[in-house]
C-alpha cells in the first residue's frame, strides 16, 4: 500500500454548524434587545454587538422563537442545575459531575461520561426514555447546541421522545449527530470550491442524519436512502414539521423538510441511475464492506464529493492480505480498523479525515474526498485557517 500522500489536510476542531438562512440565537436576541430599546448586549463570544443593524428577512418568526427558546431553556438548564446540586452533590449516581449542563458538552464532551456504556463505548441498548430526567436534562441541553442558532431542536426532540419514547437510542442520537457535524462542514467547505446542490445519505438506516443535513441546509437538495424506510423515519418528520422553522415563511403553504426525500431501494441503483451528479456530496455512515467502496466509486465516477464512515471492513477489499497479527494478544481492533481506513484513504485520494468520540463508537472515523483541493494550503484556505 501505498503512504497517504503528504497533503492529506488534518481537518481543524469541527464546530456546531448554523443553518443556511438562520440567524444565531445570540445576535437575535442582540437585535430584539435594541429594538425594544433595552439597549444591545455584546455578544457572548466578544464580537461586536449588532446594534440597529436590520435582521435578514424572510424569517421572521425565528427572532421570536430564538427569544422564547432561549428564556425556557435557560430556565431548565438552571432547573437541572439545582437538582444536580440537591439530588448528587458529588456526582455519585451514574458518575454525574456536578456541573452546569452546559459545561458537559464543550470539547471534551465530559458529559458523555455519564451514560450507560458496554465495554469502552455507549451502550447500543440504552434508549432516551430508560434516563432519569437529569440525565435526559443533559441530552436535551446537548441537542439544543447542535446546531448554531437553532435552538428550537431541543423542543423538536423532546417532542420525538414525548410521542415515540422509545424511538430514540442514545447512542444513535450522538453518533448520528457527530456526524452530522463534521458531514456539514465538509460541505460548507466543499462548497466554496464545487457547487454542493444535492446531498445523499446512503445506506442511511433511521434517518435522521438525513432529516440533520435537510433542515441545516433548507436550499440544497437532501435524499435518504435504504433497502426499508423505518417507522422512525416519520416521527422525525412530524416533529420536525411541526416545530421547526420552515425554509421560506412567506410561501404560500410553507414547508420544513421539504428538501427532504426518501428513496427505498439499493444504493447501488441510486448511484446507477444518473441522479447523483457532480454537484453531489455522497455520503454513507457505519456502511459495511462493500457499501462504502461503492459509495465512493460511484461518487467519483460521476465527479462528486463523497465522504464515509466505515463500519465492518472485510479482508481483501482494499488489502489482499488483510492485516496479519492485528487479532493478536495486545493488539485491539482499534488498530485494525484505523489501518483499513488508512487503506481506504490511500486507494481513493482522501482529502479530510476526521474522528467522533471513541466513547460514542469504535467506528469512528470519517474520510472525506472528491472535492479536488490539490494541497493542504487550498484546504486551509478553504476553511478560511489560511491567510
Amino acid at each position: 500500500m501505498a503512504p497517504p500522500p503528504s497533503d492529506v489536510a488534518v481537518a481543524p476542531d469541527v464546530v456546531p454548524p448554523q443553518r443556511e438562512g438562520a440567524v444565531c440565537a445570540d445576535h437575535a436576541l442582540a437585535a430584539a434587545a435594541a429594538a425594544a430599546g433595552d439597549g444591545t448586549p455584546p455578544a457572548q463570544d466578544g464580537s461586536p454587538a449588532l446594534g440597529g443593524q436590520q435582521l435578514p428577512s424572510g424569517r421572521p418568526s425565528h427572532l421570536s422563537t430564538s427569544r422564547k427558546l432561549a428564556k425556557r431553556n435557560k430556565a431548565r438548564a438552571a432547573a437541572s442545575t439545582a437538582a444536580l446540586g440537591e439530588d448528587r452533590p458529588a456526582g455519585e449516581a451514574q458518575g454525574l459531575p456536578s456541573s452546569k449542563p452546559q459545561a458537559l458538552w464543550g470539547s471534551g464532551m465530559e458529559g458523555l461520561d455519564i451514560f450507560p456504556m458496554q465495554a469502552t463505548t455507549l451502550d447500543p441498548s440504552t434508549k432516551l426514555a430508560d434516563l432519569d430526567a437529569q440525565s435526559r436534562e443533559l441530552v436535551f441541553e446537548y441537542l439544543a447546541g447542535c446546531m448554531k442558532g437553532s435552538p428550537e431542536l431541543r423542543t423538536i426532540f423532546e417532542s420525538i421522545h414525548d410521542e415515540a419514547p422509545h424511538s430514540l437510542r442514545l447512542k444513535e442520537i450522538f453518533e448520528t449527530v457527530e456526524s452530522f457535524k463534521q458531514a456539514a462542514a465538509f460541505a460548507v467547505i466543499a462548497d466554496k470550491v464545487k457547487p454542493v446542490e444535492t446531498l445523499y445519505d446512503l445506506a442511511c438506516g433511521h434517518g435522521l442524519l438525513g432529516v440533520l443535513l435537510a433542515y441545516n441546509f433548507p436550499k440544497k437538495r437532501v435524499v435518504c436512502v435504504d433497502l426499508e424506510q423505518r417507522a422512525g423515519f416519520e416521527v422525525w418528520l412530524r416533529a420536525f414539521e411541526r416545530l421547526g422553522e420552515p425554509r421560506d415563511p412567506k410561501a404560500a403553504s410553507p414547508d420544513v423538510l421539504g428538501n427532504l426525500s426518501f428513496v427505498v431501494g439499493d444504493l447501488a441503483a441510486t448511484l446507477g441511475d444518473g441522479s447523483v451528479r457532480a454537484e453531489s456530496l455522497v455520503l454513507a455512515v457505519h456502511a459495511c464492506h462493500e457499501a462504502n467502496q461503492k459509495s465512493i466509486e460511484g461518487a467519483r465516477k460521476v465527479g462528486a464529493a463523497w465522504g464515509v464512515m466505515p463500519c465492518c471492513i472485510r479482508d481483501g477489499i482494499y488489502l489482499p492480505c488483510g492485516v496479519k497479527g492485528s487479532k493478536a494478544k495486545g493488539n485491539e481492533d482499534d488498530l485494525r480498523h484505523a489501518i483499513m481506513c488508512g487503506a481506504v484513504g490511500a486507494t481513493y485520494g482522501v482529502e479530510r479525515m476526521n474522528c467522533i468520540d471513541r466513547r460514542i463508537t469504535n467506528r469512528n472515523i470519517f474520510l472525506f474526498g472528491g472535492v479536488g483541493f490539490g494541497s493542504r494550503e487550498a484546504y486551509l484556505q478553504s476553511c478560511g485557517t489560511c491567510g
